[in-house]
Parts: structure tokens; C-alpha cells; sequence
């Protein structure tokens, strides 16, 4: 796991399937694990800034979030409808830029693998199925992928939430493929509370 920290701090923030624990809504209050989600991060942001500051290091350089939550559909978001109420989200939205006329693919593997790499999933191998455990496969490795350009424009590099790209050889877990660290699932269908795949 590579430890070096370069550029402005948690520039990419990849936030996956954990949605739920930072976005608050009220279809659903949030659980003590998610608020320890939420206050880790948040510390975890603070000292790697902080770092970075006191090593003169810090540069003026766009923030990039990056936001992909699986099984979320178009009206399921406060910006586009007036009935479900997700304001943290609203702001991003109507702050940053909304790609409203691109659509994913069925399931999470190949769209994971699509954002990642910026090419469709019959180019990639992704486009079967998702990776269930045990499976050695995923996103192959001769793929570049986002984390690893910005790395060449020396940002640093976060993941948080599900990986869903492959995990039975090191060389395809996030570290391995550009990210400074990662805190998350390598797998689909984990429960958030006890961990486990497809309970």
C-alpha cells in the first residue's frame, strides 16, 4: 500500500454504495455505524489536509467527488422530483454537473468498470455478470483507470465504499490500481451491519 501523499489532499473522494451513510434523508435516519462512518472520514479529511498544509504542499487544485450509487433510480433524488428530500445531494447537483443524458448498465460490476475506465463493458470483459466471490476475474489490468491518470497530476487518491472490480489477486484490489487507500467492500451484497456477503 502506497503511503505517499502528493498534491491537494482528498482530491478524489470515490464514494460508492455508501450513500447512505453520508447522505441524509428522511426515508432513513442514520445508524450509529454510519455516524462513525461519517466522523472517520471526516477526521481522516481534516489530518490529511492538515499534512499536507504543514508540509507546503497544499496546491489549488479542483476537488473531485465522484458519486456512483448502484440501484438508485432517476427519481429517487431530491433534484429531480420535489418529493423526496436529499439536500446535501441537491446541492452537489445543482453546484457541480449533473450527467443526466448518460445511462449505466444492468448491474454494478460493468457499470463500476465503465466509470473507471471510461469504456464499455463488452471493451473491458465486464459486461456478463457481476463478480461473485471466488470468481478470479475483473477489471483487467491493463485497463488505466481514473485514479492512476490523476496520480500523474499529482492528486491524491480515496475510495470509500464498494470496490465490485475484482479481488482474488492483490494487483486488482484498489491500492494496487492507483488509489492511496481504500475503506470499503470488495464484494457486491454486503450487509452494512455484520459484513457479510449476501446475508
Amino acid at each position: 500500500v502506497s503511503t505517499q501523499s502528493t498534491g491537494s489532499a482528498i482530491s478524489l473522494f470515490i464514494v460508492f454504495s455508501f450513500l447512505r451513510f453520508i447522505l441524509p434523508c428522511n426515508l432513513k435516519p442514520l445508524h450509529i455505524s454510519e455516524a462513525m462512518i461519517i466522523c472517520f472520514l471526516l477526521l481522516f479529511t481534516a489530518a490529511t489536509l492538515a499534512a499536507e498544509n504543514s508540509k507546503g504542499t497544499l496546491k489549488r487544485q479542483p476537488n473531485i467527488i465522484y458519486i456512483l450509487s448502484d440501484d438508485l433510480g432517476h427519481a429517487d433524488v431530491g433534484f429531480t422530483n420535489g418529493f423526496v428530500e436529499t439536500p446535501v445531494l441537491n446541492r452537489l447537483a445543482h453546484q457541480g454537473i449533473q450527467l443526466d443524458q448518460h445511462y449505466v448498465q444492468q448491474v454494478c460490476t460493468p457499470t463500476r468498470g465503465a466509470l473507471m475506465s471510461g469504456r464499455y463493458p463488452i471493451h473491458t470483459g465486464l459486461h456478463h455478470e457481476v463478480i461473485y466471490p471466488g470468481e478470479p476475474w475483473g477489471l483487467p489490468l491493463n485497463e488505466t483507470i481514473i485514479p492512476q491518470v490523476l496520480k500523474e497530476y499529482d492528486y491524491s487518491t480515496h475510495a470509500v465504499g464498494k470496490w465490485h472490480l475484482g479481488m482474488h489477486k492483490w494487483s486488482y484490489t484498489p491500492v494496487h490500481r492507483g488509489f492511496d487507500n481504500f475503506f470499503g467492500f470488495y464484494l457486491g451484497a454486503q450487509n452494512y451491519d455484520t459484513h457479510i456477503n449476501g446475508k
